[in-house]
């Protein structure tokens, strides 16, 4: 029942809660309506009906929607409860409205021209208009537009709509920004947070005070600034960030993809490390070529090419010089059964690697032929695709059984061509290719040279000397050079050494060299113009060859003071460092012998003696051997210690006999020497396993193969459980170490 009466100047409001009276009188213009037309003060009236306000006079009727005013209840105030006693007071232009619930003040000044509408000119006094937008009241006649801010009269703003604007709202509301042409900014009071929702197609500007602006991605998705050509910024929900531009600090025309320009004579500090070891591509991969740091465990600037880290620093004495560093190697290593094993296989007994690192050969001497027939020799073949290990072939070259096939193995540096020696084969065929299924006396030897294109492998040689020697033992070792295109052979009785050369138009017997008992073991550089050989068992000398002038000659003998040395020899890469076992030395406890040549001179000499840590009489260190391409480190086995530890550096005991070991030597360039870094033990050990008697190195020694022929599982595969004896005795097993990235 609430009403409105405009009586003269004086405004009635009445409700439940009791009258009001407002003294409208110093609004007055010296006429009692809105205009200033005398002659029109009749029939004036003011009703108030709902939240719609009407006057009326002879100049027409004009409505007003108070609506927006209202918070629910009649007063200015969300109580329902104190409806009485309401005050309402007019001083000057301020109109206060009171009652239990509390007080408003309304500044009306601005409505004030002197006459009773929105302009100065009384003539036009008809036909006014009024609208409530939002909070905003706007009075329109023909003489212009007034409008009030009537935002401060209510409580809560509990819902405001602008065009396609602002809506929302509230002391616990969400107010949101819809803005025109759909600019996708929501603001979420509630979690104080803005979100982009849409295409921000109108210019839009955030600007803040003195609170930090917060962008959270968590859990959410990328930050990205794009143009016409993709993404320029990007701040992934990773954590990574991604720019595509040229960047330039301190300058504004960057001529690159980052140009520095020093401000102040600052320089550019690299990213410090505490070791080049701990260095990933942040995916635990290994860092992209090309990626630089400094090393604070070297005080030293490296940088990653092709596996490995080249480091510029200063050495002991304060000498300015180049290090290398590989990644360490992870303690669990693949384990690698064949897909067939049986009892009695060997195993792991001669391994071979890629220079590349990612194919491995793995000879299983009395495996099957390819008649199905035993103990003629399988070679298993396993690639590496950069995480794992698998089986790609297996090659059993043999078309007669029972000549074990796979005694010598090496393979050239891109994995594609495979040499695989068999020093017991019985045919008397001279040359490349002859009859291979003649059974003429037992230890004639032969050779067999496999090439792979794409994931097949066909044998495209099967190689004799010239002239056959019976039990000579020809392929009791072989070597590739890098290219696969020089092939050097040695034989184990009525010592040879026999060199191959495939110069484009088949391979062909160069030469067969014999000087000083040479060619039980042999090895080639990645050159194919230096080989090293020694002798048969009792040998106690090392002879160099080189190829000069298309001609090879022999142009050094060292020895090991009149002390027998052997089986095993290896040289690196260069052909600079060759290292020689004495398997036999020291009471069989084994050492490794180190000739290195001086450049200058071109003779070599020895600078070393490796031994084991723990090196025991009997222990045999040294009956296979491998150096990395680069020289920097050496493996080799000794399959009779009897430690009973597993993984790296367990400590020392004599608790599984014959289980074997393996050790790694590291060259350091500030003492200028080898120096023993890992002492090695299978996962699995076990007395009688002979682990380290095939041992093999790839380029960099990033990748560490060690076979233990006499392994006693029979599971099969790559990675099968590693608690299996069921084996007789000699299924065998090979273990290959990855770096850690």
């Amino acid at each position: 029942n609430t009403g409105a009466t405009l009586t003269g100047t004086m405004l009635e409001i009445t409700d439940a809660g009791g009258t009001q009276n407002v003294d409208l009188s110093t609004l007055q213009d010296g006429v009692d309506d809105a205009d200033n037309d005398p002659a029109n003060e009749f029939n004036t009236g003011a009703t108030l009906t709902g939240t719609m306000l009407e006057i009326t006079d002879a100049g027409g009727t004009q409505n007003v929607d108070l609506s927006a005013l209202q918070d629910g209840v009649d007063d200015a105030d969300n109580d329902p409860a104190n409806e009485y006693n309401t005050g309402a007071t007019l001083t000057g232009t301020t109109l206060e409205i009171t009652d239990a619930g509390g007080t408003q003040n309304v500044d009306l000044s601005t409505l004030q021209d002197g006459v009773d509408d929105a302009d100065n000119d009384p003539a036009n006094e008809f036909n006014t208009g009024a609208n409530l937008t939002g909070t905003d009241l706007t009075i329109i006649d023909d003489g212009g537009t007034q409008t009030v801010d009537l935002s401060s009269i209510g409580g809560d703003v509990t819902g405001v709509t602008a065009g396609a604007g602002l809506s929302g709202g509230g002391a616990s509301g969400t107010p949101t920004i819809n803005a025109a042409v759909n600019n996708g900014l929501n603001i979420d009071a509630t979690a104080n947070t803005i979100q982009l929702g849409g295409p921000l197609t109108e210019p839009t500007t955030l600007t803040y005070g003195t609170n930090s602006l917060t962008h959270d991605l968590n859990g959410t998705g990328d930050f990205r600034i794009k143009d016409s050509s993709g993404d320029r910024f990007a701040v992934l929900d990773n954590g990574r960030t991604a720019l595509s531009a040229k960047v330039g600090i301190n300058t504004s025309d960057p001529k690159g993809t980052l140009d520095v320009t020093s401000n102040n004579n600052t320089g550019l500090v690299l990213p410090r490390v505490t070791a080049v070891e701990d260095v990933t591509d942040g995916n635990g991969n290994p860092p992209v070529n090309g990626t630089t740091v400094y090393d604070l465990s070297r005080n030293a600037t490296c940088f990653y090419q092709a596996g490995q880290w080249l480091c510029l620093g200063v050495d002991g004495s304060g000498k300015p010089g180049i290090t290398f560093a590989t990644p360490p190697l992870k303690e669990t290593p693949t384990y690698v059964k064949a897909s067939d094993p049986d009892n009695y296989r060997l195993f792991g007994e001669f391994v071979a690697i890629s220079g590349d690192g990612l194919t491995v050969a793995v000879a299983d001497r009395f495996g099957n032929s390819s008649s199905g027939g035993s103990q003629s020799g399988s070679i298993y073949i396993f690639i590496y695709d950069g995480a794992n290990w698998s089986e790609q072939a297996i090659i059993r070259p043999t078309v007669i059984d029972g000549y074990d096939a796979g005694n010598s193995l090496s393979l050239s540096y891109d994995g594609n061509t495979l040499a695989i020696g068999q020093r017991n084969q019985p045919s008397n065929s001279a040359g490349i290719n002859g009859n291979e299924s003649t059974i003429d006396q037992f230890g004639y030897g032969a050779v067999y040279l496999y090439k792979r294109t794409g994931v097949n492998w066909t044998k495209e040689y099967f190689i004799k000397p010239l002239i056959p020697i019976a039990n000579s033992r020809f392929g009791s070792s072989v070597d590739l050079s890098g290219d696969g295109n020089t092939l050097a052979v040695g034989t184990r009785n009525n010592p040879s050494l026999y060199i191959f050369e495939d110069t484009g138009s088949g391979l062909t017997e160069v030469v067969r060299l014999v000087s000083n008992g040479t060619g039980r073991q042999v090895t080639i550089n990645k050159a194919g113009d230096i080989i090293a050989a020694n002798g048969t068992g009792g040998a106690t000398s090392v002879n160099v060859y080189e190829k000069i002038a298309g001609t090879w000659s022999l142009s050094q003998t060292f020895t090991n003071g009149g002390v027998n040395i052997g089986p095993a020899i290896q040289m690196d890469d260069s052909g600079n460092t060759i290292i020689v076992a004495d398997e036999n030395g020291l009471s069989s406890q084994g050492r490794l012998l180190v000739y290195q040549k001086n450049i200058s001179l071109g003779t070599y000499s020895q600078t070393q003696v490796l031994t084991a840590s723990n090196g025991e009489a009997g222990d045999r260190l040294g009956r296979t051997i491998a150096i990395s391409g680069d020289g920097k480190t050496i493996l080799t086995g000794a399959f009779s210690e009897d430690g009973s530890g597993i993984g790296f550096n367990p400590t020392d005991d004599n608790g599984a006999a014959d289980s074997g070991a393996g050790y790694l030597f590291k060259w350091d360039d500030n003492t200028g020497q080898f120096i023993q870094s890992t002492y090695i033990k299978a996962s699995n050990t076990d007395a009688g396993d002979f682990f380290g008697w095939g041992t093999a190195l790839d380029e960099t020694g990033s990748t560490v193969i060690i076979g233990a022929h006499r392994e006693k599982s029979l599971l099969s595969g790559i990675n099968p459980a590693q608690n299996d004896n069921s084996s007789n005795s000699t299924a065998g097993a090979t273990y290959i170490y990855n770096t850690c990235y």
